[in-house]
């Protein structure tokens, strides 16, 4: 059998009194960090949802300046849409302004459209990108079907013959090769050894213009330029250009060389050429 000793009346108000009063305060004092700290779990939980998830700064403005061609527009517009599409880490909305990396943004941008050079600004709500448009600097053809190349050597898109907005030169493989826009097909260092190839000739060999290029297979270096007779000069990568052509023109020059019957001359091993 259990017994409960309750207190008397008196008992009761004289409790306090016997309660050490250092033991109240502190409890008095607990209750007041524990108010204080809901309500700064709370104030944080409001500032938090005011700066990350209300729509407050939410993305509402994209200026883009420095793009001007339509599609180049449109291709810088689809990949802010896509980059800002969605949440990080499942939990951070992508279209917050201020949550934004610019160095990111500016690097997607770069490689999902034609454009470079790529600096990003932030304002309220509003998202400012500058850039300049990536220009081709080779045409690829591969059968009836062109291809834009930028300098890069990757595919930035594909043009039929009578569109073509650039006087670029044209370069193939000699063969047919599917082809993907946004590959790159070649190396930036093929693309450099081409344009300053084509620079090279245009200055040595005025009475040969080049009108075609034909790579057959860059693992051996070998791409062919051919001239508006027909016949064509094969050139190394990595070989010495000048002194090639200085070795060609000499060649050309020679009594006895009539360059209307050459099918091509090889100029790949320095100081010997070899032709047909």
């Amino acid at each position: 059998m259990s017994r409960k000793f309750l207190k008397t009346k008196v008992q009761l108000q004289s409790w306090s009194e016997r309660v050490p009063p250092n033991r109240l305060e502190r409890q008095a004092k607990k209750k007041k960090a524990l108010i204080f700290l809901l309500a700064g779990i709370l104030l944080v939980c409001i500032l938090l949802y005011l700066l990350v998830y209300s729509s407050i700064f939410r993305i509402e403005k994209i200026v883009i300046s420095g793009i001007n061609e339509v599609d180049n527009f449109n291709a810088v517009q689809l990949a802010v849409q896509k980059y800002t599409k969605g949440f990080k880490f499942g939990i951070l909305p992508k279209d917050n302004i201020w949550l934004i990396n610019k160095n990111q943004l500016a690097r997607f941008i770069d490689e999902n459209a034609p454009v470079e050079e790529v600096v990003i600004s932030k304002e309220f709500r509003t998202l400012e990108i500058g850039g300049r448009e990536k220009l081709p600097v080779l045409i690829w053809q591969e059968g009836e079907q062109n291809y834009y190349l930028d300098k890069s050597g990757w595919v930035m898109a594909a043009v039929a013959k009578g569109e073509i907005k650039y006087d670029l030169p044209t370069i193939n493989r000699g063969t047919t090769t599917a082809i993907a826009v946004g590959a790159q097909i070649i190396d930036s260092k093929s693309v450099d050894f081409i344009e300053g190839a084509l620079e090279e000739l245009k200055e040595g060999l005025r009475g040969w213009p080049i009108k075609k290029i034909e790579v057959k297979d860059f693992a051996n270096r070998e791409v062919n330029f051919y001239t508006h007779e027909g016949w064509y000069i094969i050139l190394d990568i990595e070989g010495d250009t000048g002194k090639a052509l200085a070795n060609l023109n000499n060649f050309l020059r020679q009594e006895g060389v009539d360059s209307k019957k050459l099918h091509y001359v090889d100029l790949r091993i320095p100081d010997k050429i070899f032709y047909k």
